[in-house]
């Protein structure tokens, strides 16, 4: 049972320290300007509504102008104390032990920041007219023009939103939140009547409703104090909410919930949440149907299928890439932007880490040059429309006096320590729009990759710590990679658009002057997808903008992981020894001196590895996912025959590269989908993979620990 809210609510006295020692100084800096004529915009819309894309357009367009914050509750609450601990036991139900802390500080926050007189973008879900009227005046009596946005989104759909946001932030690793079901309606509902209310009572100098694509369906604004147009905003938000969907649009809301289960049985979530979710699943896409389907009667309209005789037109299938990002902008890929950047600047920080580290244990060469290098790993899980994205901008490599190479992950000694280097600095990956790989793309070439070489290189040669090397070379470096990236978006696109119309023009034979492949080839009407293009890359470069520095929360982690390979080094290393003072020896090389190792042979090894609980386990897991993705344990048995991290990392291969067998069910064809059981081995299969891998780490670490178990009792009957 979950602990008494009360217990987590900060007193007073500590709710105020956190705000002035590690908020304000964060959100409102002592060196920030304050802007010429301030505005705060007080975004609204109920939960899941897919508000962050207009949050970041609209703090966006207020920098132009001068600085501009954003305040966002739900980002407070990781300044709380017991936040990360509430997010581990239950990361559904954390948010609301921590409510509270985060609505003072969100209140204080906006107080400082209308004192600063900068720009604020405020986001609500304007659950109550009378909250929402309170900012507004707050904002009035500060000498701020005052804007109102809010988002139109059918409340099923904003709901769905709120379980896709919660499986994705989970799967990410990152502090996930989802609202209560009765918050969430709530703000739905209260949306509608704080619009009444602002337009009432003249709250707001200016009143827009948009789209989750941007698109703006209602603006209103006061002109002598008075409304320019007929105060209809409220009427305008319920007849958006209601606007029928395509039937494309509810193939792809019911796709979206299907993306969510899996999402919930990956992680293994409840049976019972299962299947609440799948029948609100149901429950909204036959709502949704019912609706088209009595309208399209009522039109006179038919409805059937056909089948194309073609070949698919490469033009459209390029035009659709476009029109899913501009669906999706709303959704996981201009959301993860953000949090892949995040990643980036994590991972960045590990690299130079490493870097310290391994000059303190004394395996730099003493002449050793940092070199970036193409990524020579990676986790590759990802889609045809979801690529994978490397988060880090290059790998880093050792290049000595003499010419020779080595990666920077091999200088360490312990194989576990290089496995664990790789897994969580140089190969994660983040599943993003094919528009946001090319917009990451550009930066990397822009300068990051540049930058992290240098500060490695600072740190290698003890001119400035990890820490300093990040402040100072790699994160300005990364936010001068993405300025360069923006002012070049224009001739890019530009550039693409002359090839486009180039292959237009033709000789008196009739045949194009400048050849370009078909499936390339782009017709003047539709240059306008290029300008979607253009915007879509913009947005994701923007979002980079606002994950500049790393979060200190995340500079610990990194420092936690980093002290462990240390330790680990000390310990286990092979080849050396430290003294008290901290000088490295050589040694014979080995793990454990030969006189000290037990009288043990592999036979007596692999009993006690069999009788290891903890790989117990783990072999169930992997019989239970192999029933899924081959229809029998068969593959379980390479358990037996992994017996090191190296051979379990060749069984994932093996799986992914397919050399295990055909995948259990039926594959599609043309006129038929694939079969049920075809997509569930294809959605298993990479956890299949992972676990294989982590299997043969698991049994280098056990072995690690049935030898040294044996060699301290050893030691310790000897010295009796």
């Amino acid at each position: 049972m979950s602990e008494p809210r009360e217990t987590h609510i900060l007193t007073p006295a500590e709710n105020e320290r956190i705000f002035r020692a590690d908020i304000a100084p964060d959100y409102l800096p002592g060196n920030l300007a304050r802007a010429e004529r301030p505005t705060l915009v007080v975004l609204g819309g109920q939960p899941g509504a897919g508000k962050t894309a207009i949050l970041t357009s609209s703090q966006r367009e207020l920098a132009e102008t001068g600085p501009a914050v954003r305040i966002v509750g739900d980002d407070l609450r990781a300044y709380h104390p017991s936040f990360a601990v509430l997010q581990r036991r239950d990361a559904e139900t954390a948010s609301q032990f921590t409510q509270a802390d985060a609505g003072r500080w969100t209140e204080k926050l906006l107080a400082e920041a209308l004192k600063a007189q900068v720009h604020v973008v405020f986001e609500t879900t304007m659950r109550t007219p009378e909250a929402v009227a309170k900012i507004m005046t707050l904002g009035r009596e500060a000498g701020y023009r005052v804007e109102a946005r809010t988002v139109a989104v059918h409340p099923r759909v904003s709901w769905q939103g709120c379980h896709t946001r919660f499986e994705e932030m989970q799967h990410a690793g990152e502090p996930a939140r989802m609202p209560q079901r009765e918050v969430h309606d709530a703000g739905a509902a209260g949306v509608v009547a704080s619009l009444t209310r602002i337009e009432a009572d003249k709250l707001a100098d200016r009143v827009q409703i948009r789209l989750r694509t941007g698109d703006i369906v209602y603006d209103n604004a006061l002109e002598a104090g008075q409304w320019r147009k007929p105060a209809e905003a409220a009427i305008v938000m319920e007849r958006e909410r209601e606007r029928l969907l395509a039937q494309g649009a509810i193939q792809r809301f019911a796709d979206d919930w299907s993306h969510v289960l899996a999402r919930m049985e990956e992680r293994a979530a409840p049976d019972e949440k299962r299947a609440a979710v799948e029948i609100q699943a149901r429950e909204d896409v036959a709502h949704f149907r019912t609706q088209r389907r009595d309208a399209d009667m009522v039109d006179g309209r038919t409805r059937g299928r056909f089948v194309m005789e073609r070949a698919p037109d490469a033009l459209a299938l390029f035009v659709e890439l476009y029109d899913n990002a501009v669906r999706d902008a709303s959704r996981r890929p201009i959301g993860n932007v953000e949090a892949h950047a995040a990643g980036r600047l994590t991972q960045s920080y590990a690299a130079p880490k490493l870097v310290e580290t391994s000059r303190e244990l004394g395996l730099l060469p003493e002449d050793g040059r940092i070199v970036a290098t193409r990524a020579l790993v990676q986790d590759k899980r990802a889609s045809r429309e979801f690529p994978a994205a490397h988060r880090m901008p290059a790998d880093l490599a050792v290049e000595a006096g003499d010419g020779a190479w080595s990666r920077l992950t091999d200088l360490f000694t312990v194989p576990l320590n290089r496995i664990a280097i790789d897994r969580d600095v140089f190969a994660p990956t983040d599943r993003m729009s094919r528009i946001a790989n090319v917009a990451d793309a550009w930066m990397e070439g822009a300068g990051m990759r540049a930058s992290l070489a240098r500060g490695a290189n600072v740190v290698a040669s003890g001119v400035m710590s990890a820490g300093e090397a990040m402040t100072r070379i790699v994160e300005p470096g990364y936010r001068e990679a993405a300025r360069h990236a923006q002012e070049k978006l224009e001739r890019n696109v530009s550039v693409m658009e002359r090839a486009a119309l180039s292959a237009m023009i033709v000789v008196g034979a009739g045949q194009s002057a400048r050849e370009v492949r078909d499936d390339l080839r782009l017709r003047v009407q539709d240059i306008a997808h290029r300008a979607t293009a253009k915007v879509m890359l913009g947005q994701a470069l923007s979002e980079t903008d606002f994950q500049d520095r790393l979060n200190p929360a995340r500079r610990r982690d990194v420092n936690d992981l980093v002290a462990g390979v240390a330790d680990n080094e000390r310990k286990l290393g092979a080849g050396y020894r430290l003294k008290p003072t901290g000088e490295r020896i050589l040694t014979s090389g080995v793990l454990i001196p030969a006189r000290e190792l037990p009288d043990l042979d592999e036979r007596e090894i692999g009993q006690k590895l069999d009788a290891s609980a903890r790989l117990e386990k783990k072999r169930g897991e992997i019989e239970r996912l192999a029933r899924l993705v081959y229809g029998d344990t068969a593959v379980a048995s390479l358990t037996r025959q992994i017996g090191s991290a190296s051979e379990g990392a060749l069984a994932a291969e093996d799986v992914r590269n397919g050399k295990l067998g055909p995948l259990a069910g039926e594959s599609g064809s043309w006129f038929r989908a694939e079969s049920f059981a075809r997509q569930t081995a294809k959605a298993h299969a990479p956890h299949l993979a992972a676990a294989l891998a982590d299997y043969g780490q698991t049994v280098e670490f056990e072995r690690h620990q049935v030898i040294l178990a044996i060699v301290r009792s050893s030691t310790a009957s000897a010295r009796r």
